[in-house]
């Protein structure tokens, strides 16, 4: 009798019509952000690193926001660009990049051209930020003109 009491107590977990073959698993609310691997022999893989083809697609928008830089701009564009350039090769060795040499890149930036500082910050903290960044800017630009005409 007690394996028959212990089958129903199984049995009343389950729902109407239900049937479950193998371990049943319940899973309580799992919001943005986070990683669950659930089941017998699950797993989950995290990755700080992003796949080489977006992270192009990113410094595409940036190398154009460089482009579009004028050239009476107080610091070259050919150092702005190699800034960035420096910068995205630190991105693309993901854990193994140099620390201080993304900083001191990222500072030479910021000082060097701090609205393309401010895509390439927006654009790694969201890609969809960083491109309304550019769009911001560039409707800035566009007002500024329309008003000194």
């Amino acid at each position: 009798m007690t394996k028959q009491k212990s089958q129903r107590k199984k049995k009343s977990s389950l729902n109407a019509n239900e049937v479950v073959h193998g371990d049943k698993i319940t899973v309580g609310n799992i919001g943005p952000g986070t990683i669950a691997a659930i089941g017998r022999g699950a797993q989950a893989k995290v990755t700080n690193e992003m796949p080489g083809a977006d992270l192009e697609k990113l410094f595409d928008l940036i190398y154009k926001k460089i482009d579009s830089l004028p050239d009476e701009a107080t610091v070259p564009k050919e150092d702005v660009k190699e800034a960035a350039e420096m910068i995205e090769g630190q991105i693309r060795q993901g854990d193994h990049a140099d620390q201080k040499a993304l900083q001191f890149n990222l500072k030479a930036l910021k000082h060097m051209a701090p609205d393309i500082w401010e895509v390439v910050v927006d654009t790694f903290s969201s890609p969809l930020k960083g491109v309304a960044t550019i769009i911001r800017k560039v409707m800035e630009k566009a007002k500024s003109k329309d008003l000194s005409e």
